[in-house]
Protein backbone atom coordinates (compact mmCIF):
# COMPACT_ATOMS: atom_id res chain seq x y z
CA UNK A 1 0.00 0.00 0.00
CA UNK A 2 1.14 3.52 0.23
CA UNK A 3 2.28 3.78 3.60
CA UNK A 4 4.95 0.90 2.47
CA UNK A 5 6.04 2.69 -0.42
CA UNK A 6 6.55 5.74 1.54
CA UNK A 7 8.98 3.68 3.97
CA UNK A 8 10.48 1.58 1.45
CA UNK A 9 10.86 2.89 -1.72
CA UNK A 10 11.62 6.74 -0.65
CA UNK A 11 13.19 5.86 2.64
CA UNK A 12 11.12 7.68 4.70
CA UNK A 13 11.49 7.19 8.63
CA UNK A 14 7.71 7.38 9.45
CA UNK A 15 4.43 8.40 7.98
CA UNK A 16 1.54 11.08 9.02
CA UNK A 17 -1.59 9.38 8.98
CA UNK A 18 -3.72 12.55 8.87
CA UNK A 19 -7.41 12.82 10.66
CA UNK A 20 -7.53 9.80 12.00
CA UNK A 21 -6.98 10.80 15.45
CA UNK A 22 -9.38 13.44 15.33
CA UNK A 23 -12.01 12.81 12.85
CA UNK A 24 -14.61 11.18 14.44
CA UNK A 25 -16.57 7.95 13.81
CA UNK A 26 -20.15 8.16 11.67
CA UNK A 27 -23.56 6.09 12.03
CA UNK A 28 -23.86 3.65 9.51
CA UNK A 29 -27.53 1.42 9.22
CA UNK A 30 -26.25 -0.20 5.96
CA UNK A 31 -27.05 -4.03 6.66
CA UNK A 32 -24.26 -4.84 3.59
CA UNK A 33 -21.26 -4.36 6.42
CA UNK A 34 -22.03 -6.77 8.14
CA UNK A 35 -21.59 -5.08 11.44
CA UNK A 36 -24.36 -4.18 14.01
CA UNK A 37 -26.13 -1.01 12.83
CA UNK A 38 -25.99 2.68 14.03
CA UNK A 39 -23.83 2.80 17.28
CA UNK A 40 -21.14 0.44 18.08
CA UNK A 41 -17.15 -0.53 18.15
CA UNK A 42 -16.85 -1.14 14.27
CA UNK A 43 -15.40 1.70 13.47
CA UNK A 44 -12.37 2.04 15.76
CA UNK A 45 -12.19 -2.22 15.45
CA UNK A 46 -11.69 -0.71 11.36
CA UNK A 47 -9.14 1.68 12.35
CA UNK A 48 -7.19 -0.93 14.02
CA UNK A 49 -7.40 -3.36 11.24
CA UNK A 50 -6.03 -0.89 9.23
CA UNK A 51 -2.88 0.12 11.19
CA UNK A 52 -2.42 -3.59 11.64
CA UNK A 53 -2.05 -4.24 8.50
CA UNK A 54 0.26 -1.15 7.57
CA UNK A 55 2.17 -1.99 10.98
CA UNK A 56 2.64 -5.33 9.57
CA UNK A 57 3.86 -3.93 5.89
CA UNK A 58 6.19 -1.04 7.03
CA UNK A 59 7.78 -2.99 10.05
CA UNK A 60 8.32 -2.09 13.64
CA UNK A 61 10.88 0.52 13.30
CA UNK A 62 8.99 3.29 10.96
CA UNK A 63 6.81 6.16 13.28
CA UNK A 64 3.27 6.03 12.65
CA UNK A 65 2.03 9.28 13.78
CA UNK A 66 -1.77 10.97 13.70
CA UNK A 67 -3.28 13.97 14.11
CA UNK A 68 -4.45 14.54 18.25
CA UNK A 69 -4.44 13.13 21.25
CA UNK A 70 -7.46 10.38 20.96
CA UNK A 71 -6.78 8.11 23.29
CA UNK A 72 -8.55 5.11 21.66
CA UNK A 73 -5.16 5.76 19.15
CA UNK A 74 -2.39 5.33 21.77
CA UNK A 75 -2.04 1.74 21.05
CA UNK A 76 -1.42 1.88 17.24
CA UNK A 77 0.64 5.06 16.92
CA UNK A 78 4.22 5.83 18.13
CA UNK A 79 3.10 9.70 18.58
CA UNK A 80 -0.25 11.94 18.34
CA UNK A 81 0.13 15.14 17.29
CA UNK A 82 -1.29 18.02 19.48
CA UNK A 83 -3.80 20.64 17.98
CA UNK A 84 -5.76 21.11 20.80
CA UNK A 85 -3.77 21.99 24.25
CA UNK A 86 -4.46 25.79 23.67
CA UNK A 87 -7.25 26.71 25.81
CA UNK A 88 -7.14 28.33 29.34
CA UNK A 89 -8.98 25.57 31.19
CA UNK A 90 -6.71 22.74 29.74
CA UNK A 91 -5.97 20.61 32.37
CA UNK A 92 -2.88 17.62 31.66
CA UNK A 93 -4.97 14.71 32.37
CA UNK A 94 -3.94 12.96 29.21
CA UNK A 95 -0.25 12.80 30.20
CA UNK A 96 -1.16 11.89 33.56
CA UNK A 97 -2.57 9.05 32.27
CA UNK A 98 -1.29 7.83 29.25
CA UNK A 99 2.81 9.29 29.25
CA UNK A 100 5.18 6.29 28.61
CA UNK A 101 2.10 5.11 26.06
CA UNK A 102 1.21 7.99 24.09
CA UNK A 103 3.86 10.80 23.38
CA UNK A 104 2.75 13.95 22.18
CA UNK A 105 4.14 16.48 20.28
CA UNK A 106 3.55 19.69 18.23
CA UNK A 107 2.34 22.96 19.46
CA UNK A 108 -0.36 24.27 16.40
CA UNK A 109 1.73 27.15 15.94
CA UNK A 110 0.78 29.73 12.87
CA UNK A 111 1.62 33.17 11.84
CA UNK A 112 -1.14 34.52 14.58
CA UNK A 113 1.06 32.92 17.22
CA UNK A 114 3.68 35.51 16.99
CA UNK A 115 1.67 38.73 16.83
CA UNK A 116 1.41 41.18 20.01
CA UNK A 117 5.53 40.25 20.52
CA UNK A 118 4.69 36.53 20.33
CA UNK A 119 2.95 36.13 24.04
CA UNK A 120 1.03 33.22 22.31
CA UNK A 121 3.91 31.27 20.75
CA UNK A 122 5.57 31.82 24.65
CA UNK A 123 2.96 30.41 26.93
CA UNK A 124 2.05 27.46 24.44
CA UNK A 125 5.32 26.03 23.69
CA UNK A 126 6.21 26.67 27.55
CA UNK A 127 2.78 24.49 28.37
CA UNK A 128 4.08 22.08 26.21
CA UNK A 129 7.27 22.23 27.66
CA UNK A 130 6.38 21.41 31.29
CA UNK A 131 3.31 18.88 30.08
CA UNK A 132 5.94 16.52 28.43
CA UNK A 133 5.12 17.44 24.78
CA UNK A 134 7.97 17.33 21.92
CA UNK A 135 8.08 21.20 20.71
CA UNK A 136 7.14 21.39 17.16
CA UNK A 137 4.56 21.53 14.61
CA UNK A 138 4.06 24.57 12.78
CA UNK A 139 5.43 27.63 11.10
CA UNK A 140 8.64 28.13 12.94
CA UNK A 141 10.22 30.30 10.19
CA UNK A 142 9.08 33.33 12.09
CA UNK A 143 12.00 32.73 14.51
CA UNK A 144 14.41 33.20 12.00
CA UNK A 145 13.31 37.22 12.08
CA UNK A 146 15.12 39.31 13.67
CA UNK A 147 12.35 41.09 15.72
CA UNK A 148 12.07 37.57 17.07
CA UNK A 149 15.31 36.88 18.36
CA UNK A 150 14.03 36.97 22.00
CA UNK A 151 11.59 34.12 20.87
CA UNK A 152 14.04 32.01 19.38
CA UNK A 153 16.44 32.48 22.49
CA UNK A 154 13.45 31.28 24.69
CA UNK A 155 12.72 28.40 22.71
CA UNK A 156 15.83 27.17 22.31
CA UNK A 157 16.46 27.14 25.81
CA UNK A 158 13.16 25.12 26.07
CA UNK A 159 14.26 22.47 23.20
CA UNK A 160 17.43 22.43 25.61
CA UNK A 161 15.91 21.76 28.69
CA UNK A 162 14.10 19.00 27.05
CA UNK A 163 16.73 17.36 25.23
CA UNK A 164 19.00 17.17 28.29
CA UNK A 165 16.42 15.47 30.16
CA UNK A 166 14.55 13.46 28.15
CA UNK A 167 14.03 10.57 30.06
CA UNK A 168 12.10 12.21 32.60
CA UNK A 169 9.72 13.23 29.42
CA UNK A 170 9.76 9.99 28.04
CA UNK A 171 10.18 7.01 30.15
CA UNK A 172 9.00 9.18 33.45
CA UNK A 173 5.47 9.45 35.31
CA UNK A 174 4.04 12.75 35.56
CA UNK A 175 3.07 13.25 38.91
CA UNK A 176 0.36 16.11 40.12
CA UNK A 177 1.24 19.29 39.56
CA UNK A 178 2.97 21.28 41.90
CA UNK A 179 1.34 24.74 42.96
CA UNK A 180 2.70 27.73 42.35
CA UNK A 181 2.39 31.56 43.91
CA UNK A 182 4.35 34.61 42.72
CA UNK A 183 5.38 37.37 45.01
CA UNK A 184 2.73 39.46 43.86
CA UNK A 185 -0.04 36.42 45.14
CA UNK A 186 -0.67 35.33 41.62
CA UNK A 187 -1.89 31.65 42.06
CA UNK A 188 0.04 29.73 38.31
CA UNK A 189 -3.35 28.41 37.65
CA UNK A 190 -3.64 29.40 34.20
CA UNK A 191 -1.73 26.84 31.58
CA UNK A 192 -1.51 29.61 29.26
CA UNK A 193 -0.51 32.69 30.85
CA UNK A 194 1.15 31.41 34.16
CA UNK A 195 3.20 33.46 34.59
CA UNK A 196 5.31 30.47 36.15
CA UNK A 197 4.71 26.73 34.46
CA UNK A 198 5.73 23.79 36.04
CA UNK A 199 5.44 20.23 36.33
CA UNK A 200 6.74 16.93 38.58
CA UNK A 201 8.01 13.63 36.87
CA UNK A 202 9.82 11.02 38.48
CA UNK A 203 13.22 10.05 37.64
CA UNK A 204 12.69 6.88 35.92
CA UNK A 205 16.79 5.97 35.93
CA UNK A 206 16.39 6.42 40.10
CA UNK A 207 14.08 7.37 42.94
CA UNK A 208 14.17 10.87 42.70
CA UNK A 209 12.07 13.63 40.78
CA UNK A 210 12.94 16.55 38.22
CA UNK A 211 10.66 19.77 38.62
CA UNK A 212 10.89 21.31 35.84
CA UNK A 213 9.67 25.53 35.78
CA UNK A 214 9.27 28.13 32.96
CA UNK A 215 8.39 32.07 33.01
CA UNK A 216 6.56 32.58 30.55
CA UNK A 217 6.90 36.46 30.93
CA UNK A 218 9.08 39.04 30.26
CA UNK A 219 9.59 40.00 34.15
CA UNK A 220 11.57 38.71 36.83
CA UNK A 221 9.59 36.36 38.82
CA UNK A 222 10.16 34.87 42.19
CA UNK A 223 7.47 32.34 42.57
CA UNK A 224 6.85 29.53 45.57
CA UNK A 225 6.15 26.57 44.88
CA UNK A 226 4.31 24.10 46.64
CA UNK A 227 5.02 20.32 45.82
CA UNK A 228 1.49 18.33 46.12
CA UNK A 229 2.37 14.85 45.25
CA UNK A 230 3.22 12.92 48.49
CA UNK A 231 6.14 11.27 47.18
CA UNK A 232 8.14 14.19 46.51
CA UNK A 233 6.70 16.58 49.15
CA UNK A 234 7.93 13.81 51.87
CA UNK A 235 11.44 14.83 50.77
CA UNK A 236 10.49 18.62 50.28
CA UNK A 237 7.37 20.23 50.23
CA UNK A 238 7.97 23.87 49.47
CA UNK A 239 10.48 25.80 47.54
CA UNK A 240 11.57 29.25 46.12
CA UNK A 241 12.99 29.85 43.27
CA UNK A 242 13.85 33.27 41.00
CA UNK A 243 13.60 33.09 37.68
CA UNK A 244 15.20 35.45 34.88
CA UNK A 245 12.56 36.64 31.98
CA UNK A 246 11.69 33.35 29.83
CA UNK A 247 13.55 31.54 31.77
CA UNK A 248 13.71 27.56 31.91
CA UNK A 249 15.14 25.31 34.25
CA UNK A 250 15.02 22.06 36.07
CA UNK A 251 15.88 21.14 39.55
CA UNK A 252 16.24 18.02 41.10
CA UNK A 253 14.76 16.55 44.45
Amino acid sequence: GLCERIVKELGCRGVYLDQLGCCGSRTCLDPRHGHPLGGGSYWLEGYRKLLSAIRLAVGPEPYLTTENNWEACVADFDALLDTQWNHEENLPIFPAVYWGKGVIYGGDIFASAFENGGDAFIQRMGMRCVWGGELGWGHFEHLLKPQHRELFDYFLGLCRLRKEHARFFCRGEFLRPPEVTTSEGIRCSNPLKGPVLCSLWTDPDGEGTGLFVVNVSRKHQKAKIRLTDARAAARKDVLSLALEPLESKALFL
